[in-house]
C-alpha cells in the first residue's frame, strides 16, 4: 500500500516520534490539522503526545490557527486537551502580537472569540499596532460589527 493511500493512524504507529516534528515554517501536524479543522486528525495527534503549545516560526500555536478559520470544534479540542495554566496559550501573542482572539475577531468568528473569552483569554490585550481584539479592523464592514456586537451581547462590554 503506498504511504497515500494509509490511514493517519497507521502512519502514527509507524511513525509516532514525528507528531510534534516541524517543516522549515515551524509548523506542526498538528498546525495542519487546526488549519483545516480536521478535528478527528487532532484528537489522533494529540492522544500520540503532539504538543498543543508548539510555536511555528510566527510564533503561532495550532490555537492561533484554528481562531483564524474560526474552527470552534478545534478550539474546543485544544482547550480540552490543555494542562493548567490553560492561560498562557490563550494569550500567546504571535509576531505581530496578535493572540487567538486577534484573530477570531479579525477574521469576524463571533463564536469562536466568544470561547475564547470564555475561556480565559485576555479581551484587553494589544498587538504591536495597539489594537486591542475587539478594535481590529479585520474584514470590515457589517460583518465586523455584528461580530463584535454578538461578542459584547454574549460577553459585555471589556473592561476599560
Amino acid at each position: 500500500m503506498s504511504p497515500g493511500n494509509r490511514c493517519p493512524s497507521c502512519l502514527l504507529d509507524t511513525q509516532f516520534q514525528r507528531v510534534s516534528r516541524k517543516n522549515g515554517k515551524g509548523l506542526t501536524p498538528l498546525h495542519y490539522a487546526a488549519s483545516k479543522s480536521r478535528i478527528d486528525i487532532g484528537k489522533l495527534l494529540i492522544s500520540r503526545g503532539a504538543d498543543i503549545n508548539a510555536k511555528d516560526k510566527a510564533n503561532q500555536v495550532p490555537l492561533h490557527r484554528a481562531a483564524t478559520i474560526g474552527s470552534l470544534g478545534f478550539i474546543r479540542l485544544l482547550l480540552d486537551s490543555s494542562v493548567p495554566p490553560n492561560k498562557t496559550r490563550l494569550n500567546n501573542a504571535d509576531r505581530i502580537g496578535n493572540t487567538p482572539l486577534h484573530l477570531a475577531m479579525d477574521s469576524a468568528h463571533a463564536e469562536a472569540a466568544v470561547a475564547l473569552i470564555n475561556a480565559g483569554a485576555d479581551r484587553g490585550k494589544l498587538n504591536l499596532d495597539g489594537e486591542a481584539p475587539e478594535d481590529v479592523e479585520g474584514v470590515g464592514g457589517s460583518e465586523q460589527r455584528r461580530a463584535k456586537q454578538y461578542v459584547i451581547e454574549s460577553c459585555g462590554n471589556r473592561d476599560p
